[in-house]
C-alpha cells in the first residue's frame, strides 16, 4: 500500500456544449467583425429613408393647398386696397357735404341750379 504509485497526467476540463457555442460565436464574429455594424447601419438607413418618404409625401399634399391659399390671400390683399381707396374717396365726400362754405357748390351740383348771372352750358356729342 505503500508503493508508489503511477503518476496521473493533469486533469484536463470536459469541453461542455455550452463552450463549444461560446467558441463557435467568437469564431463566427471573428470572421464577420463588422456584420452587426453593417445590419445596424442598413436598419437606420431604412428608416430614415422611410421616413423622408413620408415627408415628401406629405410635403407634395400640402403645397398645392399652400399655393391656393396664398392666390386667395392676394385676392383678398388687392380687394382691401381698393376698398381702402374707396372709403378715403368717400370720408373727403363726407368732410364736404358737412362744410358749410361748400354748401351752395353741392347744391348746384346735385340739382343743377345755375345762378342767375351765369350762362349755362352744354355740351353736345358731334359724333350723333
Amino acid at each position: 500500500m505503500n508503493a508508489i504509485q503511477p503518476s496521473r497526467p493533469p486533469l484536463q476540463p470536459q469541453k461542455t456544449r455550452r463552450q463549444n457555442r461560446r467558441r463557435k460565436t467568437e469564431q463566427r464574429q471573428q470572421r464577420h467583425p463588422n456584420r452587426t455594424l453593417a445590419l445596424e447601419n442598413t436598419a437606420k438607413l431604412f428608416a430614415n429613408c422611410a421616413i423622408s418618404a413620408v415627408a415628401l409625401y406629405s410635403l407634395a399634399r400640402v403645397v398645392p393647398c399652400l399655393w391656393s391659399q396664398q392666390q386667395k390671400s392676394n385676392e383678398i390683399h388687392t380687394e382691401v386696397k381698393q376698398i381702402e381707396e374707396r372709403v378715403s374717396h368717400l370720408r373727403q365726400d363726407l368732410n364736404r357735404y358737412f362744410d358749410p362754405r361748400q354748401s351752395s357748390t353741392l347744391m348746384k351740383e346735385q340739382n343743377n341750379l345755375v345762378e342767375p348771372g351765369q350762362r349755362q352750358v352744354i355740351l353736345l356729342d358731334k359724333s350723333r
